[in-house]
């Protein structure tokens, strides 16, 4: 515990410090206890009585899907987050549209090498793109 207090202190993660008594899967005991009471644990989530030991830990217990995770992160961003990714897709689509154009022009010429454009739209390297774009 002192080492999570000085971590915390320090301005680092605490969840970085060893834990000797950590719970690392969820044992067999409670998974069976959890069969045995299904039916009680639906109706105390419907009157919103869950005990603190399921409440608390529902993300391991029902860990959500990759869909709801996406829906939960699109959630939290702000406005100004999603203009940010909006106009980063637009910037990459547009650059590996030029990258595009600019190989199908100088693509035909025999003495004009553009592997290394080639390369870069392969993996698109937005930066090596406009390099290779342009030189």
């Amino acid at each position: 515990m002192d080492e999570m207090l000085d971590a915390i202190l320090d301005g680092k993660n605490p969840a970085a410090v060893p834990c000797e008594e950590k719970v690392s899967e969820i044992p067999a005991q409670f998974t069976e206890w959890m069969e045995r009471n299904e039916k009680r644990v639906e109706d105390a989530k419907e009157r919103g009585t869950l005990p603190y030991f399921i409440r608390d830990n529902e993300r391991v217990l029902n860990p959500p899907t990759a869909k709801e995770i996406a829906k939960m992160r699109h959630d939290a961003r702000t406005q100004e987050q999603v203009n940010a990714i909006n106009r980063s897709w637009w910037e990459r689509k547009a650059v590996c549209h030029f990258g595009k154009n600019v190989l199908n022009i100088m693509g035909g010429i025999s003495d004009v090498d553009t592997l290394a454009l080639q390369e870069a739209l392969k993996h698109p390297d937005l930066e090596a793109i406009k390099t290779e774009g342009i030189s």
